[in-house]
């Protein structure tokens, strides 16, 4: 009997051995953090989840479908668009009016959002950033809310309410206030700032876009230049008499 009970302790103590370097082992292959950072494991399926609606995201804002209006109200319209993109938009009380759109090819979110802005446009309606959301009011009443401001490595492109600083050299920024003005959009304005010789322009970017190039021919092309011409057959010298 005591001989049994030995054997059994012997072989319980054995095994309780083994156990205990089996546990040692796998624990010195154990990173630390695996035991003291449970959280890891966590964070790690988060961000997982977050990448893959990220993903998801960007496959949906690809994605081209049809889009066609047949005297929607742009109201309709407003959260037709908010719910597309996700932007927010406060609107004016004022804002009224429906639009039609016929399109013959599909179009991505942000396609539709550009076509969205145009809608605005003919209504009169403008679209004005604003933090995290978008205002839409009168285009007269546009200027008066600011807009995004931008430069030349990213002007704005479309019907989007822009601002841009642009300074001129060789001809006075004042003098061209009165030859832009009435190419400007009823929406936007020009106005000249004298001590950097520096026009400020307010209103749709395509428009805006369109006026900075103006300027630069007229800033460009307005120094006196000098061109050497050399003369095959005739004189110089009675020429210039």
């Amino acid at each position: 009997m005591g001989t049994s009970f030995g054997k059994i302790f012997a072989s319980a103590s054995l095994i309780l051995a083994v156990g205990f370097s089996s546990f040692s082992v796998c624990a010195a292959n154990k990173q630390p953090s695996d035991f003291t950072h449970p959280h890891n494991i966590d964070h790690l399926v988060v961000k997982s989840s977050t990448s893959k609606k990220n993903t998801k995201k960007k496959t949906e804002n690809n994605r081209k479908q049809m889009w066609n209006l047949q005297n929607a109200d742009i109201q309709a319209v407003v959260e037709t668009i908010s719910q597309l993109t996700g932007k927010n938009f406060v609107v004016d009380p004022r804002v009224q009016g429906r639009v039609t759109l016929i399109s013959a090819k599909p179009m991505t979110v942000n396609e539709m959002y550009k076509v969205f802005l145009s809608m605005l446009q003919v209504l009169n309606y403008a679209a004005v950033p604003s933090g995290k959301v978008i205002k839409i009011v009168p285009a007269m009443d546009a200027k008066g809310y600011g807009g995004t401001l931008v430069t030349s490595k990213n002007p704005g492109s479309g019907d989007q309410v822009v601002v841009r600083v642009v300074p001129v050299d060789s001809i006075s920024a004042v003098q061209l206030v009165s030859i832009l003005q009435p190419l400007m959009l009823n929406s936007g304005s020009v106005s000249a700032y004298q001590p950097s010789n520096s026009l400020v322009l307010a209103g749709a970017a395509s428009n805006v876009n369109q006026l900075v190039q103006i300027i630069h021919n007229l800033d460009n092309n307005s120094g006196s230049s000098v061109k050497v011409v050399h003369l095959k057959y005739a004189d110089a010298t009675k020429l210039a008499q």
